[in-house]
């Protein structure tokens, strides 16, 4: 069955200093696909994804952030793709940002991880 949503009709949850919207996931499903808005002058912990990989896409706004220890500068019409167990985090100057992200486990695994990086 075919659905048609509006973001603006999905409750965002708060995660950190991220707002994030689910717009597609499932319990049988591999992929999963988040609307995410963080705020502006905030900065979102390291998180690493042990069993998936995630896309991210920039809607709006500019970013800095981190993979892997390299420094990294994100703008709006950027997209990085980050594999399984990369480390990263971002943080936003003086504007809110909007991303997509898309995030595939990988068959078989079953789950979306996220857990909090290591020092």
């Amino acid at each position: 069955m075919v659905k048609i949503k509006n973001k603006k009709n999905i409750t965002p949850r708060a995660m950190d200093c991220l707002e994030i919207r689910e717009l597609m996931s499932g319990k049988n499903s591999n992929l999963a696909i988040y609307h995410n808005t963080m705020r502006a002058n905030v900065k979102h912990v390291e998180v690493v994804h042990d069993k998936a990989d995630e896309f991210v896409y920039i809607l709006k706004g500019t970013a800095g952030g981190t993979i892997n220890s390299k420094k990294i500068k994100l703008k709006e019409g950027d997209f990085l793709f980050m594999p399984a167990g990369t480390r990263h985090k971002f943080e936003t100057d003086g504007n809110d940002v909007e991303v997509i992200s898309v995030f595939h486990a990988g068959f078989g695994s079953g789950s979306i991880d996220s857990r909090l990086a290591k020092t």
